[in-house]
Protein backbone atom coordinates (compact mmCIF):
# COMPACT_ATOMS: atom_id res chain seq x y z
CA UNK A 1 0.00 0.00 0.00
CA UNK A 2 2.88 2.76 0.63
CA UNK A 3 4.49 1.72 -2.67
CA UNK A 4 0.84 2.55 -4.02
CA UNK A 5 1.43 6.10 -2.65
CA UNK A 6 4.94 5.87 -3.73
CA UNK A 7 3.96 5.53 -7.37
CA UNK A 8 1.25 8.11 -6.85
CA UNK A 9 3.48 10.83 -5.41
CA UNK A 10 6.35 10.21 -9.15
CA UNK A 11 2.72 10.81 -10.58
CA UNK A 12 1.91 14.59 -8.98
CA UNK A 13 3.11 16.59 -11.58
CA UNK A 14 1.56 14.98 -14.31
CA UNK A 15 -2.08 14.52 -12.48
CA UNK A 16 -1.57 18.40 -11.82
CA UNK A 17 -0.43 18.51 -15.64
CA UNK A 18 -3.82 16.58 -17.10
CA UNK A 19 -6.05 18.37 -14.91
CA UNK A 20 -4.93 21.67 -16.06
CA UNK A 21 -5.52 20.52 -19.14
CA UNK A 22 -8.98 19.54 -18.73
CA UNK A 23 -9.80 22.43 -17.23
CA UNK A 24 -9.05 24.17 -20.36
CA UNK A 25 -10.91 21.91 -22.34
CA UNK A 26 -14.14 22.23 -20.99
CA UNK A 27 -17.45 21.66 -22.57
CA UNK A 28 -21.09 21.16 -21.09
CA UNK A 29 -23.24 18.18 -20.41
CA UNK A 30 -23.69 15.79 -23.06
CA UNK A 31 -21.35 17.67 -25.17
CA UNK A 32 -17.85 15.88 -23.98
CA UNK A 33 -16.33 15.37 -26.93
CA UNK A 34 -12.83 16.84 -26.31
CA UNK A 35 -12.70 15.90 -22.96
CA UNK A 36 -14.08 12.43 -23.67
CA UNK A 37 -11.22 11.68 -25.90
CA UNK A 38 -8.39 12.51 -23.85
CA UNK A 39 -9.50 10.55 -21.06
CA UNK A 40 -10.19 7.83 -22.90
CA UNK A 41 -6.48 7.85 -25.17
CA UNK A 42 -5.19 8.02 -21.68
CA UNK A 43 -6.64 4.74 -20.31
CA UNK A 44 -5.95 3.02 -23.67
CA UNK A 45 -2.36 4.07 -23.19
CA UNK A 46 -2.17 2.45 -19.95
CA UNK A 47 -3.77 -0.80 -21.31
CA UNK A 48 -7.18 -0.27 -20.97
CA UNK A 49 -9.79 -1.49 -23.18
CA UNK A 50 -12.16 0.83 -23.56
CA UNK A 51 -16.19 1.15 -24.73
CA UNK A 52 -17.97 4.11 -26.03
CA UNK A 53 -19.77 5.83 -26.20
CA UNK A 54 -22.55 4.96 -23.70
CA UNK A 55 -24.62 7.84 -22.77
CA UNK A 56 -23.91 10.02 -25.70
CA UNK A 57 -20.32 11.27 -24.51
CA UNK A 58 -19.63 8.55 -22.12
CA UNK A 59 -17.00 5.43 -21.79
CA UNK A 60 -16.06 2.72 -19.57
CA UNK A 61 -12.92 1.57 -19.58
CA UNK A 62 -11.80 -1.86 -18.36
CA UNK A 63 -8.98 -3.60 -17.27
CA UNK A 64 -8.17 -7.66 -16.28
CA UNK A 65 -6.15 -8.64 -13.83
CA UNK A 66 -3.74 -11.29 -13.41
CA UNK A 67 -6.68 -13.77 -12.49
CA UNK A 68 -9.30 -13.87 -14.83
CA UNK A 69 -12.56 -15.57 -14.46
CA UNK A 70 -15.90 -15.20 -14.83
CA UNK A 71 -16.05 -15.01 -10.89
CA UNK A 72 -13.79 -13.02 -10.28
CA UNK A 73 -15.22 -9.58 -9.26
CA UNK A 74 -15.32 -6.39 -10.64
CA UNK A 75 -14.80 -2.65 -9.28
CA UNK A 76 -15.43 0.66 -10.70
CA UNK A 77 -13.99 4.13 -10.06
CA UNK A 78 -16.31 6.62 -11.29
CA UNK A 79 -15.56 10.30 -12.70
CA UNK A 80 -17.26 12.95 -14.59
CA UNK A 81 -16.54 14.57 -17.75
CA UNK A 82 -18.48 17.57 -17.95
CA UNK A 83 -18.21 21.09 -17.01
CA UNK A 84 -20.36 23.78 -15.69
CA UNK A 85 -21.96 27.10 -17.56
CA UNK A 86 -20.63 29.87 -16.29
CA UNK A 87 -17.89 32.44 -17.90
CA UNK A 88 -14.31 32.02 -15.85
CA UNK A 89 -13.13 35.21 -14.22
CA UNK A 90 -9.80 33.46 -13.21
CA UNK A 91 -6.96 34.83 -15.41
CA UNK A 92 -5.12 31.14 -15.11
CA UNK A 93 -2.34 30.05 -17.99
CA UNK A 94 -4.66 27.21 -18.46
CA UNK A 95 -7.93 29.33 -17.67
CA UNK A 96 -11.16 27.52 -19.82
CA UNK A 97 -10.82 28.17 -23.47
CA UNK A 98 -14.71 28.05 -23.79
CA UNK A 99 -16.91 31.06 -23.17
CA UNK A 100 -18.85 30.68 -21.25
CA UNK A 101 -18.21 27.36 -20.01
CA UNK A 102 -15.78 25.82 -16.87
CA UNK A 103 -14.76 22.91 -14.47
CA UNK A 104 -16.40 25.65 -11.82
CA UNK A 105 -17.31 21.90 -9.67
CA UNK A 106 -13.90 20.24 -9.91
CA UNK A 107 -14.91 17.71 -12.59
CA UNK A 108 -11.05 18.25 -14.09
CA UNK A 109 -9.39 17.65 -10.86
CA UNK A 110 -11.98 14.31 -9.99
CA UNK A 111 -10.98 12.87 -13.69
CA UNK A 112 -7.00 13.68 -13.15
CA UNK A 113 -6.92 11.82 -9.74
CA UNK A 114 -9.24 8.89 -11.45
CA UNK A 115 -6.71 8.55 -14.27
CA UNK A 116 -3.61 8.39 -11.45
CA UNK A 117 -5.69 5.51 -9.98
CA UNK A 118 -5.78 3.94 -13.45
CA UNK A 119 -2.32 4.28 -14.39
CA UNK A 120 -1.54 2.88 -10.96
CA UNK A 121 -3.49 -0.11 -10.85
CA UNK A 122 -2.39 -1.05 -14.68
CA UNK A 123 0.91 -1.59 -12.90
CA UNK A 124 -0.50 -3.85 -10.36
CA UNK A 125 -1.36 -7.55 -10.48
CA UNK A 126 -4.73 -7.91 -9.25
CA UNK A 127 -7.79 -10.78 -8.72
CA UNK A 128 -10.58 -9.68 -10.87
CA UNK A 129 -10.95 -6.34 -13.16
CA UNK A 130 -10.61 -2.89 -12.49
CA UNK A 131 -14.09 -0.46 -14.65
CA UNK A 132 -13.28 3.44 -15.09
CA UNK A 133 -16.13 4.74 -15.62
CA UNK A 134 -16.10 8.42 -17.70
CA UNK A 135 -19.89 9.70 -17.37
CA UNK A 136 -21.14 12.91 -19.05
CA UNK A 137 -23.57 15.37 -17.56
CA UNK A 138 -23.64 14.59 -13.41
CA UNK A 139 -25.28 17.59 -12.64
CA UNK A 140 -28.46 17.75 -15.05
CA UNK A 141 -30.88 16.28 -16.32
CA UNK A 142 -31.68 16.58 -19.93
CA UNK A 143 -34.00 14.88 -22.43
CA UNK A 144 -37.70 14.82 -22.26
CA UNK A 145 -37.06 11.72 -19.88
CA UNK A 146 -34.89 13.72 -17.61
CA UNK A 147 -32.47 11.62 -17.11
CA UNK A 148 -28.85 12.21 -16.17
CA UNK A 149 -25.61 11.34 -17.10
CA UNK A 150 -25.37 8.40 -14.73
CA UNK A 151 -28.90 6.90 -15.26
CA UNK A 152 -28.39 7.21 -18.99
CA UNK A 153 -24.94 5.01 -18.24
CA UNK A 154 -26.13 2.94 -16.41
CA UNK A 155 -28.89 2.13 -18.75
CA UNK A 156 -26.35 1.77 -21.18
CA UNK A 157 -24.96 -1.08 -19.36
CA UNK A 158 -22.04 0.85 -17.42
CA UNK A 159 -22.54 -1.16 -14.16
CA UNK A 160 -23.32 -5.10 -16.21
CA UNK A 161 -20.80 -7.16 -14.20
CA UNK A 162 -19.56 -4.63 -11.76
CA UNK A 163 -19.47 -5.45 -7.97
CA UNK A 164 -18.36 -2.15 -6.51
CA UNK A 165 -18.40 1.11 -7.48
CA UNK A 166 -16.21 4.27 -5.78
CA UNK A 167 -15.59 7.65 -6.68
CA UNK A 168 -14.03 10.67 -5.72
CA UNK A 169 -14.99 14.34 -5.63
CA UNK A 170 -12.97 16.90 -4.68
CA UNK A 171 -14.16 19.72 -1.73
CA UNK A 172 -12.80 22.92 -1.28
CA UNK A 173 -14.47 23.44 1.89
CA UNK A 174 -11.89 20.86 3.31
CA UNK A 175 -8.22 21.66 3.92
CA UNK A 176 -6.16 20.61 1.33
CA UNK A 177 -4.45 16.96 1.81
CA UNK A 178 -6.98 15.95 3.91
CA UNK A 179 -10.10 13.79 2.93
CA UNK A 180 -13.51 13.03 4.14
CA UNK A 181 -15.26 10.25 3.81
CA UNK A 182 -18.81 9.95 4.14
CA UNK A 183 -20.12 7.55 6.48
CA UNK A 184 -23.44 5.39 7.73
CA UNK A 185 -26.15 6.66 8.32
CA UNK A 186 -25.74 8.37 5.27
CA UNK A 187 -29.03 9.94 2.79
CA UNK A 188 -28.39 12.25 0.15
CA UNK A 189 -30.86 13.33 -1.54
CA UNK A 190 -31.22 15.15 -5.02
CA UNK A 191 -33.88 16.43 -7.32
CA UNK A 192 -33.98 17.94 -10.72
CA UNK A 193 -36.31 20.73 -11.62
CA UNK A 194 -37.48 22.08 -14.86
CA UNK A 195 -39.57 24.99 -15.58
CA UNK A 196 -40.77 25.43 -19.45
CA UNK A 197 -41.98 28.30 -20.67
CA UNK A 198 -43.48 27.89 -24.17
CA UNK A 199 -44.74 30.55 -26.89
CA UNK A 200 -47.91 31.71 -26.77
CA UNK A 201 -48.00 31.40 -22.70
CA UNK A 202 -45.81 33.64 -22.14
CA UNK A 203 -44.75 36.85 -24.89
CA UNK A 204 -41.09 35.95 -24.62
CA UNK A 205 -40.16 32.62 -23.44
CA UNK A 206 -36.39 33.64 -23.33
CA UNK A 207 -37.00 36.89 -21.59
CA UNK A 208 -39.82 35.33 -19.25
CA UNK A 209 -36.93 32.14 -18.16
CA UNK A 210 -34.41 35.02 -17.51
CA UNK A 211 -36.83 36.95 -14.98
CA UNK A 212 -37.68 33.71 -12.95
CA UNK A 213 -33.99 32.87 -12.45
CA UNK A 214 -33.58 36.58 -11.05
CA UNK A 215 -37.13 36.20 -8.94
CA UNK A 216 -35.78 32.52 -7.95
CA UNK A 217 -32.87 33.86 -6.04
CA UNK A 218 -34.37 36.81 -4.71
CA UNK A 219 -37.04 33.91 -2.95
CA UNK A 220 -34.24 32.72 -1.24
CA UNK A 221 -32.34 35.96 -0.04
CA UNK A 222 -33.22 35.19 3.89
CA UNK A 223 -30.77 32.08 3.19
CA UNK A 224 -26.90 32.76 3.60
CA UNK A 225 -25.05 32.53 0.36
CA UNK A 226 -23.36 29.17 1.37
CA UNK A 227 -27.02 27.35 1.72
CA UNK A 228 -28.56 28.73 -0.84
CA UNK A 229 -25.70 27.11 -3.27
CA UNK A 230 -26.30 24.06 -1.52
CA UNK A 231 -29.68 24.18 -1.73
CA UNK A 232 -30.32 25.44 -4.71
CA UNK A 233 -28.07 25.34 -8.38
CA UNK A 234 -29.78 26.79 -11.80
CA UNK A 235 -28.01 24.80 -14.41
CA UNK A 236 -28.86 26.37 -17.92
CA UNK A 237 -31.59 28.30 -19.70
CA UNK A 238 -31.70 26.42 -23.00
CA UNK A 239 -34.49 27.60 -25.97
CA UNK A 240 -35.73 24.74 -28.09
CA UNK A 241 -37.01 25.43 -31.41
CA UNK A 242 -38.63 22.10 -32.43
CA UNK A 243 -42.24 22.84 -33.03
CA UNK A 244 -43.48 25.80 -31.14
CA UNK A 245 -40.51 27.62 -29.43
CA UNK A 246 -39.81 27.45 -25.63
CA UNK A 247 -37.31 28.28 -23.26
CA UNK A 248 -36.76 25.51 -20.41
CA UNK A 249 -34.42 26.22 -16.97
CA UNK A 250 -32.71 23.19 -15.63
CA UNK A 251 -31.36 23.59 -11.80
CA UNK A 252 -30.80 21.10 -8.85
CA UNK A 253 -31.90 21.23 -5.67
CA UNK A 254 -30.86 18.62 -2.66
CA UNK A 255 -32.41 18.67 1.00
CA UNK A 256 -32.33 17.19 4.31
CA UNK A 257 -36.11 16.46 5.06
CA UNK A 258 -39.45 16.64 3.53
CA UNK A 259 -40.12 20.33 5.47
CA UNK A 260 -37.19 21.57 3.59
CA UNK A 261 -38.18 19.75 0.18
CA UNK A 262 -41.61 21.75 0.49
CA UNK A 263 -40.06 24.82 1.74
CA UNK A 264 -37.96 24.81 -1.82
CA UNK A 265 -40.82 24.01 -3.89
CA UNK A 266 -42.94 26.84 -2.42
CA UNK A 267 -40.21 28.81 -3.15
CA UNK A 268 -39.29 28.13 -6.81
CA UNK A 269 -43.55 28.45 -7.70
CA UNK A 270 -43.46 31.50 -6.33
CA UNK A 271 -40.58 32.53 -8.35
CA UNK A 272 -42.46 31.36 -11.74
CA UNK A 273 -45.74 33.77 -10.49
CA UNK A 274 -43.47 36.75 -10.01
CA UNK A 275 -41.29 36.45 -12.65
CA UNK A 276 -44.05 34.91 -15.31
CA UNK A 277 -47.11 35.25 -14.16
CA UNK A 278 -47.39 31.22 -13.62
CA UNK A 279 -47.29 31.12 -17.25
CA UNK A 280 -44.75 27.96 -17.03
CA UNK A 281 -44.76 24.59 -15.95
CA UNK A 282 -42.77 23.75 -13.30
CA UNK A 283 -41.59 20.19 -13.23
CA UNK A 284 -39.55 18.01 -10.78
CA UNK A 285 -37.98 14.16 -11.31
CA UNK A 286 -38.25 11.48 -8.73
CA UNK A 287 -36.30 11.45 -5.57
CA UNK A 288 -32.66 9.83 -5.77
CA UNK A 289 -32.18 8.50 -1.93
CA UNK A 290 -28.89 6.45 -1.60
CA UNK A 291 -26.94 5.02 1.16
CA UNK A 292 -23.55 4.42 1.04
CA UNK A 293 -22.50 0.86 1.50
CA UNK A 294 -20.97 0.18 5.19
CA UNK A 295 -18.21 -2.51 4.07
CA UNK A 296 -17.17 -0.46 0.72
CA UNK A 297 -17.04 2.59 3.38
CA UNK A 298 -14.83 0.85 5.73
CA UNK A 299 -12.43 -0.27 3.15
CA UNK A 300 -11.49 3.21 1.92
CA UNK A 301 -11.64 4.62 5.40
CA UNK A 302 -8.98 1.88 6.20
CA UNK A 303 -7.09 2.54 3.16
CA UNK A 304 -7.19 6.46 4.08
CA UNK A 305 -5.70 6.23 7.53
CA UNK A 306 -3.42 4.05 6.48
CA UNK A 307 -1.88 6.12 3.52
CA UNK A 308 -2.70 9.56 5.53
CA UNK A 309 -2.86 9.30 8.84
CA UNK A 310 -5.48 9.86 11.52
CA UNK A 311 -5.31 13.80 11.28
CA UNK A 312 -6.10 14.24 7.65
CA UNK A 313 -8.79 11.82 7.76
CA UNK A 314 -12.78 13.27 8.68
CA UNK A 315 -15.44 11.14 9.07
CA UNK A 316 -18.55 12.51 7.72
CA UNK A 317 -22.13 11.49 9.27
CA UNK A 318 -23.73 13.47 7.38
CA UNK A 319 -23.43 14.79 3.54
CA UNK A 320 -24.96 15.68 0.91
CA UNK A 321 -24.14 16.70 -2.66
CA UNK A 322 -25.82 17.78 -5.86
CA UNK A 323 -24.15 15.38 -8.56
CA UNK A 324 -25.53 12.30 -9.27
CA UNK A 325 -23.43 10.02 -7.86
CA UNK A 326 -26.38 8.65 -5.74
CA UNK A 327 -27.63 6.78 -9.05
CA UNK A 328 -24.83 4.51 -8.65
CA UNK A 329 -25.01 4.11 -4.56
CA UNK A 330 -28.57 2.99 -5.04
CA UNK A 331 -27.61 0.24 -7.94
CA UNK A 332 -24.19 -1.36 -6.06
CA UNK A 333 -22.60 -1.08 -2.84
CA UNK A 334 -20.51 2.08 -2.89
CA UNK A 335 -18.54 4.90 -1.18
CA UNK A 336 -17.77 8.37 -2.41
CA UNK A 337 -14.38 9.83 -0.65
CA UNK A 338 -13.79 13.56 -0.62
CA UNK A 339 -10.75 14.96 -1.47
CA UNK A 340 -9.66 18.27 0.64
CA UNK A 341 -8.79 21.25 -2.36
CA UNK A 342 -9.43 23.97 -0.30
CA UNK A 343 -7.33 27.10 -1.82
CA UNK A 344 -5.75 29.85 0.74
CA UNK A 345 -7.14 33.20 0.47
CA UNK A 346 -10.75 34.42 -0.34
CA UNK A 347 -12.67 30.98 0.09
CA UNK A 348 -13.75 29.54 -3.77
CA UNK A 349 -17.35 29.44 -3.97
CA UNK A 350 -18.07 26.11 -6.74
CA UNK A 351 -20.60 27.01 -9.78
CA UNK A 352 -18.86 30.43 -10.00
CA UNK A 353 -16.46 32.27 -11.98
CA UNK A 354 -13.55 32.50 -9.74
CA UNK A 355 -14.01 28.90 -8.74
CA UNK A 356 -10.54 27.48 -8.07
CA UNK A 357 -8.54 24.48 -5.84
CA UNK A 358 -5.41 23.45 -4.41
CA UNK A 359 -4.18 20.88 -6.55
CA UNK A 360 -1.29 20.01 -4.55
CA UNK A 361 -2.91 16.43 -3.47
CA UNK A 362 -4.65 15.40 -6.16
CA UNK A 363 -1.62 12.52 -6.13
CA UNK A 364 -3.08 11.66 -2.77
CA UNK A 365 -6.50 11.14 -4.20
CA UNK A 366 -5.01 8.91 -6.78
CA UNK A 367 -3.76 6.76 -4.27
CA UNK A 368 -6.71 6.14 -2.13
CA UNK A 369 -8.76 5.19 -5.00
CA UNK A 370 -6.04 3.11 -6.57
CA UNK A 371 -5.53 0.78 -3.14
CA UNK A 372 -8.78 1.12 -2.08
CA UNK A 373 -9.86 -0.66 -5.17
CA UNK A 374 -7.17 -3.01 -4.88
CA UNK A 375 -8.08 -3.99 -1.21
CA UNK A 376 -12.14 -4.69 -2.22
CA UNK A 377 -10.95 -6.60 -5.08
CA UNK A 378 -8.59 -8.63 -2.58
CA UNK A 379 -12.04 -8.79 0.02
CA UNK A 380 -14.50 -9.73 -2.51
CA UNK A 381 -12.54 -12.57 -4.08
CA UNK A 382 -11.78 -14.49 -0.90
Amino acid sequence: MEKTLERADALKEETIAWRRHLHSIAEPSFKETATAKFVADKLQEFGYKIRSPLAGTGLIADREGASEGDDLPTVAIRAELDAFPVQETNRLVYASKNAGVMHSCGHDANMASTLAAAKILSECDFPGRIRIIMQPASEIAAGEDLKSGAQRMIEDGALEGVDAVIGLHVDSTIDSGKVGIIEEPVVAKTRFFTIVFEEGRALDPVHAGARVIDALFNEFEDWSVEDRKKALSVTGLTVEEEGSRKAVVRGTLEYFSREMLSSIKTRLQSACQKGAGGECRLEFDSDHPAEMDPAIVDAVREVSLRLLGADSVKILKRKTWTEDFSNYAQALPAALLLLGTGATGKPRIAHTGGFDIDESHLHSGAAILAASALSILKKMSK
